[in-house]
């Protein structure tokens, strides 16, 4: 497997997912279709700038209107009384909890249309076409798939960490309680991209790849819907404790030990992943076997 190769299908795709496209795009339009700001600075400086103000907001409007006290807990001059300190620092956890759970909402529409539908659109016969052009073998280019859902996790858990960190610093609140819902986050990439990959099945059609891909992104809304019976049926049981759901909504926080059931998520992606360069990976070398059975049993050599 050579890694250069695989290095530079993913460099384009890498430069978007940076970018937040197509998030980054609809608001730089914006600025400047609709309110006439054009930007004449470099690519580094003017998404630099980009990041900082979006961070900036993210922050500011979760903690800057936010305060609490031994008997009362604020925001945006709303008062929730509370019977102490304790009580009024968990509320304010609550609330970011919230909060980040409103914008996995928004970052599953980002990795849907940034992640899913062009993942799925590279099963398509021009994009398969030009991907044939490529030095990169089959199972290279599954790996390169794989990769970049990875990596786009990754991303996105950093970004999401960044966030928490800022928000638990200025409002010192303990930061392992946004940690598993950033799991949460995480474990959604990963197990959508696994099944986009992993379903193939030689599915060349536009509509179809996007059906997969859309089915894809709302996974964790079939697999809650699955476990709820379940959990009902056998409370206690291994399939119980162990079943893969991740979900972005509140309901969530009301399940137990969801960090366990986010890490089985998350590796039940991983293998999806890994299962589709396998795959491609066993056909190409099956296929060579093949042909070199039939040349020795027609008695020529394979040169």
């Amino acid at each position: 497997m050579n890694i250069q190769k695989i290095w530079l299908l993913l460099i384009p795709y890498l430069m978007k997912m940076v970018k937040l496209e197509p998030f980054s795009h609809a608001v730089f339009g914006f600025l400047k279709n609709d309110l006439g700001i054009k930007f004449n600075i470099s690519e580094v400086v003017k998404y630099s700038v980009f990041y900082f103000s979006i961070l900036s907001l993210l922050v500011g409007f979760s903690t800057l209107p936010l305060s609490y006290n031994d008997n009362s807990f604020s925001y945006f001059g709303l008062e929730f009384p509370t019977s102490s300190l304790t009580a009024s620092r968990n509320f304010g956890i609550e609330l970011l909890q919230d909060f980040y759970l409103i914008g996995w909402l928004g970052i599953s529409l980002l990795f849907l249309f940034g992640l899913l539908l062009p993942l799925g659109n590279s099963f398509l016969v021009n994009q398969t076409l030009w991907l044939r052009l490529t030095p990169c073998l089959p199972y290279e280019i599954a790996a390169a798939r794989a990769i970049w859902v990875i990596i786009y996790a990754l991303f996105m858990g950093l970004l999401s960490l960044i966030w928490a960190v800022l928000c638990t610093w200025i409002n010192d609140f303990p930061l392992n309680s946004l940690l598993v819902d950033i799991e949460g986050l995480m474990s959604h990439i990963l197990i959508s991209g696994g099944m986009v990959v992993f379903i193939d099945f030689n599915i060349k059609n536009y509509l179809s790849r996007m059906f997969i891909s859309i089915i894809a992104v709302v996974i964790p809304i079939i697999l809650i819907i699955a476990y709820i019976p379940i959990s009902l049926i056998n409370s206690v049981g291994m399939i119980t404790k162990f079943f893969p759901y991740t979900m972005p909504l509140a309901l969530v926080k009301l399940l137990p030990d969801n960090q366990t059931h986010f890490l089985v998520t998350a590796g039940l992606g991983l293998l999806l992943l890994f299962l589709s360069v396998v795959i491609k990976f066993i056909t190409i070398n099956g296929l060579t076997f093949r042909k070199y059975l039939t040349f020795k049993f027609k008695g020529e050599s394979l040169k």
